[in-house]
């Protein structure tokens, strides 16, 4: 059983380590957390099964070879790891601190919008706008067309997009 409270993705790694040859379902569920593991306190069980595309069942017996007694107690464990890295809103950290006097609500947006602009600095710091002015040409050309590709979901957005690149 896994003693830690909290896995990181090092960690993760060494329990699949110990567990030799894996199956063709364990093979892609394996695969699907060492790919998506940051973004795993957000799915849950049944999310999982379907982006992985193995049983629930399978995820179970998985996490029990591992040393979890089930995904509950796996994503316990995630949630506590990632929450260092999670941005909270200012009403969320407001309620979480409220009995604290010393915390007012002017420093936790002060906070939030550093945080924020902090984001958006490292984003035009690594956005390539070579690629981004060639992405521009290539959607603003009436010779050609757009199409979408998804779940029907995906209707409501492309009409979405397609009223704003009428109104450029």
């Amino acid at each position: 059983m896994y003693k830690k409270n909290t896995l990181s993705l090092d960690e993760y790694n060494l329990l699949t380590l110990n567990m030799g040859d894996l199956t063709e379902s364990e093979c892609r569920l394996n695969e699907y957390i060492n790919k998506h593991f940051n973004e795993l306190p957000y799915h849950g069980i049944v999310d999982l099964s379907q982006n992985a595309m193995v049983s629930k069942a399978t995820i179970g017996r998985f996490l029990n070879k591992i040393g979890f007694t089930g995904y509950a107690a796996f994503r316990k464990a995630l949630d506590i790891t990632l929450s260092k890295n999670k941005i909270s809103a200012p009403f969320e950290k407001n309620i979480k601190l409220r009995n604290n006097p010393s915390i007012t609500t002017e420093s936790i947006v002060t906070d939030f919008t550093h945080k924020v602009s902090e984001l958006f600095n490292q984003f035009k710091n690594n956005i390539d706008i070579e690629s981004l002015n060639a992405f521009i040409d290539l959607v603003l050309n009436n010779q050609r067309h757009i199409y979408v590709v998804g779940p029907s979901s995906s209707h409501a957005m492309a009409t979405h997009f397609c009223t704003l690149l009428r109104l450029c």
